[in-house]
């Protein structure tokens, strides 16, 4: 059966209790990551740029744009959750596999949760469907993409936000799969667009696309729903393993335990060197000035983020230097790193100094290639290596529940009372049970008072 009727057939069958529990336990951790990220997202100067298109565009009042205390179209509001979700930088991808990321799936999915007024559990299936297919398809293919610079995240997330959306709007198999093929031309990303504006507008354009067309395919529209004759096309033919893509569809294990939690504000990329030497520092002890240099070991896909002297947040949000002088001077990553005052600020500048990015010859060309590697150089001559395959938040180095609640929390403190916040925490701990998410959504859209139980 060709790989379109097969995710349909899968996307519109899949049932909550086809999951393992341990399955829909990640599901809520991701979705206290991927929302607090939404709150956060909803403040940053990036997002003022997209809130002003959108109150400029007007439209219907279905669904709730997070943080910002009004309801637009479903579209205009999932453009919007959508690209606050990644203009905090906070996204969950999966490696390998292209990137592929949470935020193409979560900010479609609760859009359309409170216009339709779906259950807990119906939010839940269109998620876990939703990132299956995009991560299978990101996962088998990425490796031959991205040597192009294509960026995995919106190329493979297009696919999740339809299917989630098919699944949302209970689509028929047939639907379904003329869905699939109108995604096939829709979703493009480029590594270059890294530290701009149009990064994060790349992946919510996913979010706002799936909807329309889930809807449009509602409608009767048409395409050719062929991911053999697009990926052929498109990468060469015999390349892709098809088979593998859809090999076991619908049980474990899952994909979406694929994906690394994210817990800085900073490109994915830098993640690892930045557990890397906060364990050093942490280890050993050693103080920011006891530190002659720090050199990194780079893939050269991941050298996108050498960055010695940033000009802007965005800049600063792609800089292994930047990132890596605030492990040594603050202790901490948050949205505060990428102020204009540590940006262009002396200490940052000098600290940013002290950081060498070195490329060895044999990495291959695809996202986190091989083991991240740092070395701390001290001023009396000692020297300490730590390397990492994963962050801390990977597969291999998960986190629980409790921190991801925890992260959460420290988030939703940008946009939400204390009260607010632990109101959320209870909604979000029970969304299976939820018999809808309206008073989740008013709380993040309008800040209004609390429902009691």
């Amino acid at each position: 059966m060709p790989i379109a009727q097969e995710m349909a057939r899968f996307i519109v069958k899949a049932d909550i209790n086809d999951f393992p529990v341990e399955t829909i336990e990640f599901a809520k951790q991701l979705s206290f990551k991927c929302i607090g990220g939404i709150l956060v997202g909803s403040t940053v100067p990036s997002s003022r740029k997209i809130l002003k298109f959108i109150k400029s565009t007007g439209g219907i009042p279905e669904a709730g744009v997070i943080g910002c205390g009004f309801r637009s179209s479903i579209e205009n509001a999932a453009l919007a959750n959508g690209y606050f979700a990644h203009a905090s930088e906070l996204e969950d991808d999966q490696f390998p596999g292209g990137g592929v990321s949470d935020i193409t799936v979560w900010p479609t999915v609760l859009t359309l949760a409170e216009h339709l007024k779906l259950t807990g559990s119906e939010m839940i299936e269109a998620l876990l469907v939703g990132e299956e297919v995009q991560n299978r398809i990101g996962y088998y293919v990425s490796d031959l993409t991205e040597g192009m610079g294509i960026v995995g995240l919106p190329f493979f997330g297009i696919f999740g936000a339809t299917a989630a959306a098919c699944r949302a709007y209970r689509l028929n198999e047939e639907q379904t799969a003329q869905a699939l093929g109108i995604a096939i031309s829709q979703g493009i990303g480029y590594i270059h667009n890294f530290g701009t504006d149009a990064h994060f507008l790349e992946s919510a354009f996913d979010c706002r696309n799936g909807i329309s067309i889930a809807k449009l395919a509602k409608e009767g529209m048409t395409s050719n729903p062929s991911f053999e004759k697009w990926l052929d096309a498109f990468v060469g033919e015999g390349k892709v393993p098809y088979e593998k893509i859809t090999e076991n569809l619908g049980k474990p294990p899952f994909y979406i335990h694929n994906v690394w939690i994210k817990k800085y504000p900073g490109c994915f990329f830098t993640h690892r060197y930045i557990d890397a030497l906060a364990l050093l520092l942490k280890e050993h002890k050693f103080t920011y000035e006891q530190i002659e240099e720090v050199t990194i070991d780079v893939g050269p896909t991941d050298a996108i983020c050498d960055r010695p002297q940033p000009q802007t947040i965005g800049d600063g949000m792609f800089s292994f230097q930047h990132q890596l002088s605030a492990v040594m001077l603050d202790g901490d990553i948050n949205k505060h790193t990428f102020s204009d005052q540590k940006l262009f600020g002396q200490e940052f500048t000098n600290a940013r100094g002290k950081i060498k990015v070195r490329y060895p010859q044999d990495w291959p060309r695809r996202y986190m290639a091989n083991s991240a590697r740092v070395e701390v150089l001290l001023k009396n001559g000692v020297r300490e290596v730590k390397e990492l395959e994963q962050s801390i938040g990977g597969p291999k180095n998960p986190l629980t529940m409790q921190q991801c609640v925890d992260m959460y929390r420290k988030l939703a403190a940008d946009a939400l009372s204390e009260k607010q916040i632990e109101r959320t925490v209870a909604l979000l701990s029970r969304l299976e049970q939820l018999p809808d998410i309206l008073e989740l959504m008013d709380i993040m859209t309008f800040r209004h008072s609390i429902i009691s139980d």
